[in-house]
This record gives C-alpha cells, structure tokens and sequence, in this order.
C-alpha cells in the first residue's frame, strides 16, 4: 500500500479525529485564549485596586473604604476565574487595606489629602505585593509552585519587620478581618 504525504495526512487526521483527539487539541489551544484573557483581567482588577487605595477628594472614609472593598471583590472575582492561588492574593489585599486606612488617619491629621503620603518603605511593601499578584497572573503552574511561597514568605518577613508603629498596629488590625 503506496503512503504518500498527500493521502497519509487526511488519513492521520480522519484517525484522530475518530478518536476524538482532535478535538481535546483543538479546544485546549481555544482555551488559551480564554486563559490569557482571564489573567489580564485580573492585571486590570489590580489597577483598580491600586487607584481605589487612595482617598478621595471630598469623599468620607466610610465611602473610600467602601470603594476599595468593591474594587478588592473584583480583583478576588478575577483571580478565582484565572485560577490564581488565594494566598498570592491575601497578603496584597492587606497591605492595601492597611495602606488606605493609614493615608486616612494622616488626612485627618494634616487636614490635607495631599500631604498624605506612605513612607517609601511601607510604599515599597505593598509595591512587592502587587508585584507578587501581577506574577502569579503570567506565571504557570509549575513556576508558580517554584517561586511564590519564597516570595510570600519574604514579603511575611518584611511586613513583620516594620518599624513604623502606626502602620503595624492598623496591619494587625486588617490581617484579622482579612484572610
């Protein structure tokens, strides 16, 4: 029996297709898509959080952390779609959190939302954290499994080494209502 590419190739797909493999490729290389979309959705879920931690101008604290809230229940929606482990998320979600409820208190203090401001090292914190989540979003599986729980365990070291007496004592706060 004379194979040549020309018969041999429609053959091979008939076979698979008999098979049903075919359609296993087929719908794992149409997953992609769905999969690439669904971690940039949780890239731009964290861009919202990121512009919710801050105050508002002429907003009362109870609506600004209203507004973080909402935009954190998203990011969580995004990252439970995309499969993204909930503790690369959690350490972010409090640093945040803590973040607004640290700027409102200085608010109050100077009266003024402009001259609330994170120390750079509370700043570089978080900073850490949100590039913790964004990784995790790219990553697969395997490298996720490889890095993530040094990282997290790093940036635990960190928050647990800050001196600022304020920040601590609102992280502590935060880190019991957010788990």
């Amino acid at each position: 029996m004379p194979t040549d590419l020309a018969t041999a190739v429609p053959l091979l797909v008939s076979v698979l297709g008999a098979l049903g493999i075919a359609t296993i490729i087929s719908q794992w290389f149409a997953s992609g898509k769905d999969r690439r979309k669904s971690r940039a959705a949780v890239l731009t879920e964290l861009a919202a959080v990121e512009a919710a931690r801050w105050p508002s101008h002429g907003g009362t604290d109870a609506e600004d952390i209203a507004r973080l809230r909402g935009a954190i229940r998203q990011l969580e929606t995004a990252a439970l779609i995309a499969r993204i482990p909930r503790r690369s998320i959690v350490r972010y979600v409090q640093l945040s959190t803590a973040c607004l409820h640290y700027t409102l208190e200085e608010v109050e203090r100077y009266g003024d939302p402009e001259a609330a401001a994170l120390p750079q090292g509370l700043y570089d914190l978080l900073l850490d954290a949100a590039e913790i989540v964004s990784r995790v979003a790219w990553s697969s599986r395997a490298t996720r499994w490889l890095w993530l729980s040094r990282q997290l365990r790093k940036l635990d070291r960190a928050v647990e080494s800050i001196e600022n007496k304020q920040f601590k004592s609102i992280t502590e706060n935060v880190e019991r209502w957010v788990r």
